[in-house]
């Protein structure tokens, strides 16, 4: 029996949610029959670097993933979103997407980033 499991995912992203949907996801992985995975999702956003952790969860999935927009897609919340190979909202629901900012010791600041030449070409590590 072929079936698609369902994961819900709501509120804030941070390194918690962030284990806990990796978690739902190994789970879905060891069942048998699965031949997809579906996310219901509303989200504030949060933390950037757990969002773009649960985006590589979502990328190197081995099955087809759904990911549905059900209010609230706001800020880092984008990033895994656009992780799941078929995207979709239900009426009325929103995407919030906003500059980057930073803030160094409370107030904002612009970075700028510049493209560094390496000389020599990195070698690999090897273990002796």
């Amino acid at each position: 029996m072929n079936f698609v499991q369902q994961i819900h995912f709501f509120g804030p992203i941070n390194v918690s949610t962030a284990e806990m949907f990796r978690n739902m996801l190994l789970n879905a992985m060891n069942t048998q029959g699965l031949k997809g995975i579906e996310i219901l999702m509303s989200s504030e956003g949060g933390d950037l670097n757990s969002g773009f952790t649960m985006y590589n969860y979502l990328r190197s999935f081995p099955l087809p993933t759904t990911v549905i927009n059900m209010g609230a897609i706001e800020s880092i919340a984008l990033i895994p979103f656009l992780g799941a190979g078929i995207r979709r909202a239900v009426p009325n629901s929103r995407f919030l997407i906003h500059n980057f900012t930073w803030t160094f010791h409370n107030a904002p600041t612009n970075i700028n980033l510049s493209l560094i030449h390496i000389s020599e070409p990195t070698r690999p590590i090897s273990i002796s």
